[in-house]
């Protein structure tokens, strides 16, 4: 069985809130979406029928956002689920909290984002880097990733040195989206593509691909748990496996991918003979135009309403 993590611990993947406090030029999200209220108890109980080891991972919105979410931290903890946590670092005595109150040894990685122009604009850059220097000091892994919005390109490089003179690598994370009717990653030059590799060798492996029904270890090794509790395969294939409150059954092989394009982890979760393959196809511009169509037809058909005064 292929997964993310080197635990090897089935990983459910959990947007605990869409609400978030920063308001990122380049993000898609609805930040100002009502906070969810979700049932831990039942939760924590329906991941122990399954019989499995389980890591939560915890995503947003921004998670630390979420009411009493360091009690909530514990209570996974203390039932031998392990943490994976999506945050922009911003709630600090929240972070703080966490770091004095979770066991490192019980996180599996902590995805921090940082937000330049937000850091900038409320003067907590310093602020920043002091809780990534707090959290290294207490061995918690992690990684922080800055995401590479093609108006932010000019002013990486700097950004990079000056972050590591204070002790921290940054990753850079591909921008995918449409800029200046460009999408991306695809349109990034061959340059910036090099500078991109060069701070993260491994920064286009989870670019979006087409899968081609691929098998995959989605819903065997990754779960995806929405708003309302259903449990699916991925955020792209949405096959059912259950309800986080009533119960979910893991798929017992590596099946078929039914999204039309992959978003996720889906690399990681693939054999090496289905990579060669897509590698192959992409080749043969199988796996990059049909994504691209598929993606951003109806964001450029939006584009050409609006220019030609379509209603």
């Amino acid at each position: 069985m292929r997964t993310i993590l080197k635990s090897n611990r089935v990983f459910a993947s959990w947007v605990i809130t869409n609400s978030c406090n920063y308001r990122c030029s380049y993000c898609y999200n609805n930040c100002s979406a009502p906070v969810e209220k979700w049932d831990i108890d039942a939760i924590i109980s329906t991941l122990s029928r399954t019989g499995q080891k389980w890591c939560m991972g915890i995503t947003g919105g921004e998670p630390f956002l979420y009411p009493d979410f360091i009690n909530i931290c514990n209570q996974f903890v203390k039932n031998d689920i392990t943490l994976y946590i999506d945050t922009n670092l911003s709630i600090e005595k929240k972070v703080l909290e966490f770091a004095e109150t979770i066991p490192a040894s019980m996180v599996e990685n902590l995805y921090i984002s940082l937000h330049i122009e937000e850091r900038e604009r409320r003067n907590e850059v310093n602020k920043f880097i002091d809780l990534v220097n707090n959290l290294q000091n207490k061995s918690f892994p992690l990684q922080v990733n800055y995401v590479l919005d093609p108006r932010l390109f000019h002013r990486f490089e700097k950004d990079f040195e000056f972050f590591k003179s204070a002790g921290i690598t940054l990753l850079a994370k591909p921008y995918k989206g449409v800029y200046r009717l460009r999408a991306y990653p695809e349109f990034y030059t061959k340059k910036q593509r090099e500078i991109i590799l060069k701070s993260s060798p491994d920064a286009f492996r989870r670019t979006l691909f087409y899968p081609g029904n691929v098998r995959c270890d989605a819903g065997r090794s990754l779960v995806r748990i929405a708003a309302d509790g259903t449990v699916t395969r991925c955020v792209g294939d949405h096959t059912p496996l259950g309800n986080i409150y009533s119960g979910l059954s893991l798929m017992d092989e590596a099946t078929p991918c039914k999204a039309p394009f992959c978003t996720c982890f889906g690399w990681d979760l693939i054999d090496d003979e289905d990579k060669k393959m897509l590698i192959r196809s992409a080749l043969a511009d199988k796996i990059v135009i049909k994504p691209l169509l598929r993606r951003y037809a109806g964001y450029y058909w939006r584009v050409l309403k609006k220019t030609l005064h379509i209603v």
